[in-house]
């Protein structure tokens, strides 16, 4: 079955049996495997996960609770 969250480099879906892990620097990205996030972070991501986590601690906590609240969105309210 179906566990609701996407891999962002290749899109297949996340199963009860086999877990995503999140992007440890920013924590909005799932991927499904190492292969993925690797392949994610070179396009792109590593520009955007980097741009998230620059500041001081305050700053950090704040973007941290700002990315919480995009993932609640997202999960109990999809587009």
């Amino acid at each position: 079955p179906f566990a609701g969250k996407i891999c962002k480099e290749c899109s297949v879906g996340e199963s009860v049996n086999e877990l995503f892990q999140e992007c440890s620097g920013c924590g909005y990205f799932v991927y499904c495997s190492r292969k993925c996030q690797k392949a994610h972070w070179k396009k792109e991501h590593k520009f955007l996960c980097t741009a998230m986590n620059i500041g001081n601690d305050s700053e950090r906590d704040i973007r941290k609770h700002s990315r919480r609240l995009l993932k609640f969105n997202d999960l109990y309210f999809p587009l």
